[in-house]
């Protein structure tokens, strides 16, 4: 099957999921990593894996996983961390493979692309079948105001990434770097000409 998938990655808070977006109203499947997670973390084995690990305290009431406690715990150990990344990312990148190549295969188009969305993607350790990756990252002043409408402040966001490979050596590895500042007719500008370079468009 021949085919392209590009892998969007980059900064906390650089505004991936908006570019991700951009490229699907391209015409591109798009897939989240985000969203492959939190259908896991729905999943028996993943909620007796974290009880098993970490105790009730990170139960909910209905049964599900508190987010938070899970957050709290694994951002402050990076044996913990190591842990849980080493649970999910296979799974992930797995369920990411198959769902790109099923939804790829069913379409109709002669030119064939879809678009990953995964924030760790060189802490997964990549993966063969992404045609090109592509680093998302805005100024230091912007990042820092879109985790605060997240709730979090600009320690956290730091906390967050110092569990993350660097942000130079993962701009290195990528194919391309995109800025997202705010200016989102430039964005759409760069990403429109990014896709005709893979005849994407």
């Amino acid at each position: 099957m021949s085919y392209t998938v590009i892998a969007i990655t980059g900064d906390v808070g650089a505004g991936k999921s908006t570019v991700a977006k951009i490229f699907e109203s391209l015409g591109g499947f798009l897939i989240d990593a985000d969203c492959v997670v939190a259908e896991l973390w729905k999943t028996p084995d993943m909620i007796r894996a974290a009880v098993g690990r970490w105790g009730a305290a990170v139960l909910g009431e209905e049964g599900h996983i508190l987010h938070k406690p899970v957050a709290d715990r694994i951002f402050s150990d990076k044996a913990e961390y190591d842990w849980l990344t080493g649970l999910l990312y296979p799974q992930v990148m797995n369920t990411m493979k198959n769902a790109i190549e099923n939804a790829i295969e069913d379409r109709a188009e002669t030119r064939k692309w879809g678009i990953a969305e995964i924030p760790l993607f060189f802490e997964a350790g990549g993966a063969s079948w992404v045609t090109a990756t592509v680093f998302v990252t805005p100024s230091r002043d912007v990042r820092v105001a879109r985790c605060r409408r997240r709730g979090w402040s600009e320690a956290e966001m730091e906390r967050r990434e110092s569990f993350f490979l660097p942000r130079q050596e993962r701009m290195r590895r990528s194919d391309h770097v995109i800025e997202n500042n705010g200016n989102l007719e430039m964005l759409k500008k760069n990403v429109q000409a990014l896709l005709e370079g893979y005849r994407c468009t």
